[in-house]
């Protein structure tokens, strides 16, 4: 009996754990979208870069992201992992500190830091690219010197 009732809260444990996860990605997801489509406007194209198929289904489902496939024919690219990141030519948004730390085109950044949403935008490459964001994403907008490396 006491061996049910430990399996039972285990199995329990569990669901509300994975229900927590897939709660954060979708909150990431929200996040990303808004500072994306902020950014760059409305009905741009966007390829995921280094995502599993899955995510993908994910992104295109609760984001308001119009995904391509091919990079090459998207306005921005969001890079989840750092493999080939320095490779493209137009403006890129990081998904994690690492990546965006090491990605040359990356006009900024989201990551956890503590359980909270960390968000960087990097004046000079935004100039770059000549993006102007939106008043709202204003505050997060730092020069490249206040990077920490």
């Amino acid at each position: 009996m006491k061996k049910t009732i430990i399996i039972i809260l285990n199995v329990a444990l569990f669901i509300s754990i994975s229900m927590a996860i897939d709660k954060s990605k979708l909150y990431e997801i929200k996040i990303i979208s808004y500072i994306v489509s902020s950014t760059i406007g409305q009905n741009k194209k966007v390829c995921l870069y280094n995502f599993s198929n899955s995510e993908v289904d994910i992104y295109r489902k609760f984001s308001n992201l119009k995904i391509v496939d091919n990079c090459k024919n998207a306005d921005i690219i969001i890079v989840k992992d750092l493999e080939n990141a320095k490779t493209f030519n137009k403006p890129a948004f990081a998904i994690g500190y690492f990546t965006f730390l090491n990605c040359i085109n990356c006009i900024g950044g989201f990551y956890w830091k503590k359980g909270r949403p960390q968000i960087i935008l990097i004046k000079e490459r935004l100039n770059t690219f000549h993006i102007k964001p939106a008043s709202k994403l204003e505050k997060f907008v730092i020069p490249e010197n206040f990077v920490n490396r």
